[in-house]
């Protein structure tokens, strides 16, 4: 493919090497799906696809691929078209369930998410706005002019994220609650109030 290609066509054609690939493999589909029936249609010819490739690999090489060259996902969207995916957490103990969930699951939404977060919690991180008077430039309006500042705020964000912010889709819990770190949310008060 050329670097010039158009995102929308190569996010057509990955819906319809998705639709072609699970219509091709439905018979096999069916015999996944009796050893492992909680994965889905799209894990399930995840699994399909990773099994062909790599069924004849020692799990020591296959992790080693897996990690250094990655796969090329052939399954293109309007948001991660000619994605690579390298699993650097297969220690080779991994099933082919395992892989195949790893590898349907790989995406960089959160990580788009949390800098969407960042952006719109820190003005300093706020993208530039193009301005009327001159062509090409952009005003950084709230952007820091000690760049030290920045590493500083990513610190303060990093703490209010991970031991302040409960959401509810979370259950009201932080992210630290969550993985056992905290107990409870840190309150602002809590953080800079005196005793």
């Amino acid at each position: 493919m050329t670097t010039g290609c158009n995102w929308l066509q190569l996010a057509a054609e990955g819906r319809q090497l998705l639709e072609n690939a699970i219509a091709a493999e439905a018979e096999n589909m069916d015999r996944v799906k009796q050893d492992f029936p909680y994965l889905s249609d799209f894990q399930t010819i995840t699994l399909i696809m990773l099994w062909k490739h790599f069924r004849e690999w020692s799990p020591e090489d296959r992790a080693e691929h897996l990690a250094n060259k990655g796969v090329p996902w052939p399954f293109h969207t309007k948001a991660e078209p000619l994605k690579t995916i390298r699993l650097k957490t297969d220690l080779n103990d991994m099933g082919w369930d395992g892989l195949a969930r790893f590898f349907a699951n790989a995406n960089i939404h959160p990580v788009d998410a949390y800098f969407n977060f960042a952006r719109r919690r820190v003005a300093g991180f706020e993208r530039g706005i193009p301005t009327a008077s001159n062509d090409q430039r952009i005003w950084h309006a709230y952007s820091y002019y000690n760049p030290a500042m920045v590493p500083k705020m990513v610190q303060i964000l990093r703490f209010y994220y991970n031991y302040m912010l409960a959401l509810r889709e979370n259950g009201n819990q932080t992210p630290a609650m969550r993985l056992g770190l905290a107990k409870g949310k840190i309150y602002p008060l809590d953080l800079i109030g005196y005793s």
